[in-house]
């Protein structure tokens, strides 16, 4: 494309030492052209890809419309991803677990919404580039009686979680605040939060939960920034994702921060006394 206009160019400037009565006129339209050519974005594959995406259920990231169509943050930043690999998407639907062992398996081409570990890094390939940040939060129901960040209050409490990465952050954040859980899994999560409501755990921990008014957040720690991945080895997909996500940023490098502000509110901490600082105050 741009050989293609610089070509035209140096023909236009021949015509013009010929016709220079058309000269001013030649130059505008050739100028309009080429602005209008270089503001679109240009694929970066020629060939057009039917792409596997895995899409579990995560509030605000990747939820789906009562006809079934996908939308959320993950599905925008897709779409934006597309703009320069002209990728088509075929969302397969699942639990994170098992949509996790079809990307390492190589049944599906992508999976969003992945904390980036060295222990994820021997199966998965990450691109360069994340596709935004946020925390692993642990919530209990909006009726309890846990008051956030009362570290010594949390121990012994049941707690689960739907992946193993998140599950680990934790345990090392209990470690660091002197307190101990015990842990379990769940395979979704609404199986998750089901546990919570029913009382079968004390509270979840999860990455990236949004604010729900049947739950709290008691505690929210290790930021880390999340990613699309896609199966070891596969150079296709993660060339495409390094080089549509390298453009994005580059075009915009708020990118990030302003789908955030679209999709992922969030509550702001409310004043809470522990009971001991209650005991103190009412003394």
């Amino acid at each position: 494309l741009i050989k293609a206009n610089i070509i035209g160019g140096l023909v236009l400037l021949k015509l013009m030492k010929q016709h220079k009565s058309i000269c001013f006129i030649n130059l505008c339209i050739f100028c309009l052209i080429f602005v209008y050519f270089l503001r679109l974005p240009f694929t970066l594959e020629a060939k057009e890809r039917t792409v596997r995406v895995g899409w579990y259920y995560q509030p605000s990231y990747m939820q789906l419309r009562s006809d079934g169509t996908p939308y959320g943050y993950n599905y925008e930043y897709l779409q934006n991803i597309s703009r320069y690999t002209g990728w088509k998407y075929e969302f397969v639907h699942g639990d994170f677990e098992d949509l996790y062992a079809d990307l390492v398996k190589g049944k599906i081409d992508i999976l969003g919404c992945v904390f980036y570990s060295g222990e994820r890094t021997s199966v998965l390939s990450f691109p360069n580039y994340s596709a935004g940040e946020d925390y692993v939060t642990l919530f209990t129901k909006a009726d309890s009686r846990m008051v956030a960040n009362d570290y010594k209050s949390f121990n012994g409490i049941r707690v689960g979680s739907t992946t193993k990465n998140n599950m680990n952050r934790f345990v090392e954040f209990a470690k660091e605040n002197g307190f101990t859980a015990k842990t379990r899994y769940y395979r979704s999560f609404r199986e998750l939060t089901a546990a919570v409501t029913q009382g079968k755990i004390d509270a979840a921990v999860y990455g990236g939960f949004q604010p729900d008014p049947l739950y709290k957040t008691i505690a929210s720690f290790a930021p880390s920034s999340f990613y699309f991945v896609t199966t070891k080895n596969n150079t296709e997909i993660l060339s495409g994702l390094n080089s549509a996500i390298a453009m994005i940023k580059l075009h915009n490098p708020y990118f990030d921060r302003d789908l955030s502000r679209r999709y992922l509110p969030r509550e702001y901490a409310h004043f809470v006394l522990t009971e001991e600082e209650k005991t103190f105050v009412a003394s």
